[in-house]
């Protein structure tokens, strides 16, 4: 399965076809992922922003978006009702 919040991104569409009462939550190697731009399962990755020691997102050195770094492992993505 790939979720993203990227409308260019292949899992954007599945991400849009989520009922507005289901929420996903991403795990990178049993460890919750905050951050999340993308997940797939299958390919084992997530893209994440990047945070500052305060939690705030960085922006790249161009000033035209946000820094993403891509981390490797085993994805799982939990739909939760809200």
């Amino acid at each position: 399965m790939r979720l993203s919040v990227s409308q260019g991104d292949p899992g954007y569409r599945a991400y849009r076809g989520l009922p507005c009462s289901v929420r996903p939550v991403v795990w990178l190697d049993g460890e919750r992922v905050s951050q999340c731009v993308t997940a797939d399962t299958r390919r084992g990755f997530v893209l994440v922003h990047v945070v500052n020691q305060d939690g705030k997102v960085q922006i790249n050195a161009k000033r035209t978006d946000t820094k993403k770094e891509r981390r490797y492992g085993r994805v799982e993505i939990v739909l939760v009702r809200t």
